[in-house]
Protein backbone atom coordinates (compact mmCIF):
# COMPACT_ATOMS: atom_id res chain seq x y z
CA UNK A 1 0.00 0.00 0.00
CA UNK A 2 3.16 2.15 -0.80
CA UNK A 3 3.87 4.40 -3.64
CA UNK A 4 6.91 5.51 -4.88
CA UNK A 5 7.22 7.87 -7.99
CA UNK A 6 10.50 8.94 -8.36
CA UNK A 7 12.41 12.13 -10.99
CA UNK A 8 9.26 14.08 -11.34
CA UNK A 9 9.73 17.37 -13.16
CA UNK A 10 8.37 19.29 -10.63
CA UNK A 11 9.90 21.36 -7.64
CA UNK A 12 8.76 19.55 -4.22
CA UNK A 13 7.43 22.55 -2.41
CA UNK A 14 4.71 22.72 -4.97
CA UNK A 15 4.13 19.25 -4.77
CA UNK A 16 3.83 19.83 -1.13
CA UNK A 17 1.35 22.30 -0.89
CA UNK A 18 -1.28 19.88 -2.91
CA UNK A 19 0.02 16.90 -0.11
CA UNK A 20 -0.59 18.99 2.66
CA UNK A 21 -4.08 19.20 1.61
CA UNK A 22 -4.67 15.36 0.98
CA UNK A 23 -3.01 14.18 3.76
CA UNK A 24 -4.89 12.09 6.37
CA UNK A 25 -8.39 12.69 4.22
CA UNK A 26 -10.59 9.78 3.12
CA UNK A 27 -9.97 7.92 -0.24
CA UNK A 28 -12.77 9.50 -1.47
CA UNK A 29 -11.93 12.78 -0.98
CA UNK A 30 -9.19 12.99 -2.22
CA UNK A 31 -9.90 11.85 -5.74
CA UNK A 32 -12.82 14.51 -5.82
CA UNK A 33 -10.48 16.92 -4.72
CA UNK A 34 -8.02 15.76 -7.80
CA UNK A 35 -10.55 15.78 -10.24
CA UNK A 36 -11.75 19.30 -9.88
CA UNK A 37 -7.97 21.22 -10.00
CA UNK A 38 -6.57 20.59 -13.48
CA UNK A 39 -3.11 20.83 -12.67
CA UNK A 40 -0.41 18.82 -14.14
CA UNK A 41 0.55 17.88 -10.55
CA UNK A 42 -2.58 16.69 -9.55
CA UNK A 43 -2.92 14.80 -12.15
CA UNK A 44 0.73 13.10 -11.12
CA UNK A 45 -0.25 12.40 -7.52
CA UNK A 46 -3.43 10.46 -8.90
CA UNK A 47 -1.48 8.17 -10.54
CA UNK A 48 0.77 7.28 -7.82
CA UNK A 49 -2.19 7.16 -5.80
CA UNK A 50 -3.92 4.52 -8.15
CA UNK A 51 -1.02 2.68 -8.20
CA UNK A 52 -0.70 2.29 -4.56
CA UNK A 53 -4.22 1.14 -4.61
CA UNK A 54 -2.80 -1.66 -7.11
CA UNK A 55 -0.67 -2.73 -4.80
CA UNK A 56 -3.11 -3.79 -2.27
CA UNK A 57 -2.60 -7.55 -1.83
CA UNK A 58 -5.94 -8.74 -0.58
CA UNK A 59 -9.11 -8.14 -2.91
CA UNK A 60 -11.58 -6.99 -0.86
CA UNK A 61 -10.00 -4.41 0.56
CA UNK A 62 -10.26 -3.01 -3.34
CA UNK A 63 -13.91 -3.27 -3.19
CA UNK A 64 -13.74 -1.81 -0.39
CA UNK A 65 -12.35 1.89 -0.55
CA UNK A 66 -15.06 3.50 1.80
CA UNK A 67 -12.72 3.02 4.62
CA UNK A 68 -9.12 3.87 3.03
CA UNK A 69 -7.18 6.96 3.92
CA UNK A 70 -3.65 8.63 2.92
CA UNK A 71 -1.62 7.57 5.96
CA UNK A 72 1.25 9.46 5.15
CA UNK A 73 2.59 11.65 1.81
CA UNK A 74 5.50 13.31 1.63
CA UNK A 75 7.68 14.95 -1.13
CA UNK A 76 11.46 14.89 -1.37
CA UNK A 77 14.56 16.66 -3.34
CA UNK A 78 15.34 14.99 -6.22
CA UNK A 79 18.32 15.72 -8.96
CA UNK A 80 18.85 18.70 -10.11
CA UNK A 81 19.68 19.58 -13.27
CA UNK A 82 21.44 22.34 -14.73
CA UNK A 83 21.33 23.67 -17.97
CA UNK A 84 22.74 27.25 -19.80
CA UNK A 85 21.04 29.91 -22.03
CA UNK A 86 23.10 32.10 -24.16
CA UNK A 87 22.98 36.12 -23.27
CA UNK A 88 24.68 38.72 -25.52
CA UNK A 89 28.47 39.37 -25.29
CA UNK A 90 29.51 36.07 -24.75
CA UNK A 91 27.54 35.34 -21.10
CA UNK A 92 25.59 32.65 -20.13
CA UNK A 93 22.46 32.32 -18.22
CA UNK A 94 22.00 29.35 -15.80
CA UNK A 95 18.62 27.23 -15.91
CA UNK A 96 18.01 25.16 -12.63
CA UNK A 97 15.62 22.37 -13.57
CA UNK A 98 14.03 20.68 -10.32
CA UNK A 99 12.80 17.55 -9.43
CA UNK A 100 11.60 15.70 -7.01
CA UNK A 101 10.26 12.31 -5.40
CA UNK A 102 6.33 11.74 -4.23
CA UNK A 103 5.53 8.74 -1.48
CA UNK A 104 1.93 8.17 -0.50
CA UNK A 105 1.04 5.35 1.58
CA UNK A 106 -2.57 4.32 2.14
CA UNK A 107 -4.39 2.67 5.09
CA UNK A 108 -7.40 1.67 6.67
CA UNK A 109 -9.42 3.65 9.26
CA UNK A 110 -10.33 1.96 12.53
CA UNK A 111 -13.89 1.97 13.21
CA UNK A 112 -14.89 1.37 16.44
CA UNK A 113 -17.68 -0.33 17.21
CA UNK A 114 -19.49 0.46 20.78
Amino acid sequence: MLSNTKNIKISFLKLEKYLSIIRKQSYFKVIKFLFNFPQKICYIIWNSLHFALNSLSDSNFKRNKAFLIIDECYSTKGKIVKRFQARAKGKAFQIIKRKSNLFIKLAFKSIQIS
